[in-house]
């Protein structure tokens, strides 16, 4: 599992594990919520892949999400298809994911970059992560992703963070240049409420 205490020994945090009594009154970019999220960021997708691939050793589970979390899942087609999954509770959340990539053979190679994933904080210990890259499949570069999560630590798991929701944005295209978060969609509509409302 993966913790906070891990990047920041000194770093102590008042979080609320109640995030609907948390309401954001600024969200901003700080440099201790850039670093959580470039670390959250490289330990989630190298996670996600073993668990895509068969027989990996660890793989992603619920002990990694909220109970009550939720997720939504866009997938855009090259020819301008849109499909949309929704899904709440750890145990579909985990399934969707897992499931969608794995059907498709999905692989995601992040940009570990200040371009590529960048963190946001609010006063309550609530912090948005926000991730891009390229999406793979074996070694077929097909297209490019985004995701955002919302994290809230568990205080009854050894104050560790967990997943409360995350969306996911897949998108079949030729990629010419590595992808960067202002190319996205969540960096310009990213509003205060959708973050509380997650």
């Amino acid at each position: 599992m993966w913790t906070l205490k891990q990047v920041f020994k000194s770093q102590e945090s008042a979080s609320s594990t109640k995030l609907e009594e948390s309401k954001i009154s600024s969200c901003e970019t700080v440099p201790y919520a850039d670093e959580l999220a470039l670390k959250f960021s490289d330990w989630y997708f190298n996670l996600f892949n073993q668990s895509i691939q068969a027989g990996a050793g660890a793989t992603l589970g619920t002990e990694h999400f909220w109970q009550d979390c939720n997720i939504t899942i866009k997938m855009a087609s090259a020819s301008g298809t849109l499909e949309e999954l929704v899904c709440s509770g750890a145990s579909e959340t985990v399934k969707l994911l897992c499931s969608t990539c794995s059907q498709n053979r999905l692989y995601f190679n992040p940009n570990l970059s200040q371009e590529g994933v960048r963190g946001l904080s609010d006063p309550h210990g609530v912090v948005a992560v926000l991730a891009c890259g390229t999406l793979h499949t074996e070694q077929t570069c097909i297209g490019m992703f985004e995701q955002m999560f919302v994290l809230v630590r568990d205080v009854q798991a050894l104050n560790n963070w967990k997943i409360k929701s995350t969306k996911l944005n897949l998108r079949s295209m030729a990629v010419t240049t590595l992808p960067t978060l202002e190319q996205g969609t969540f960096t310009k509509t990213l509003a205060l409420s959708e973050v509380a409302d997650s």
